[in-house]
């Protein structure tokens, strides 16, 4: 009887370590391509890394050249400030002389509704 339990428990561990190897040759076999994926992993995100940072440097230029984008603009902005009143005036006088010079040579209908003198309007 003890001889059977031996033999029965021989048996056992027989077909145990048949198991235990063909899982190791099966963990082997995958080992190779466990390590391409890993390598393929590990280019894949030192090339999104390099992008990331390629991307955020371009931001920060981006951004600082909005910035004197923007400092440009105020000071266009103030120099039309300065420059239009004036050309304003400027303009509306000659208008005003243009008109003038209109009705006193050739009465004609005036589309013009600045005109204060034109008794004439459409």
């Amino acid at each position: 009887m003890q001889v059977e339990r031996l033999t029965s428990a021989g048996m056992l561990l027989k077909q145990l370590c048949t198991t235990q190897g063909e899982e190791l040759k099966a963990l082997k076999e995958a080992f190779p391509a466990l390590l391409k994926e890993m390598s393929e992993l590990r280019d894949t995100h030192g090339k999104q890394e390099r992008e990331s940072d390629t991307a955020q440097r371009v931001v920060t230029l981006l951004q600082d050249e909005i910035s004197s984008l923007q400092g440009k603009i105020e000071c266009l902005t103030a120099d039309l400030n300065q420059v239009f009143p004036p050309l304003t005036i400027f303009l509306s006088k000659s208008a005003s002389s243009y008109l003038q010079n209109q009705h006193n040579t050739t009465p004609q209908i005036c589309s013009s509704s600045v005109c204060s003198k034109c008794i004439w309007k459409i």
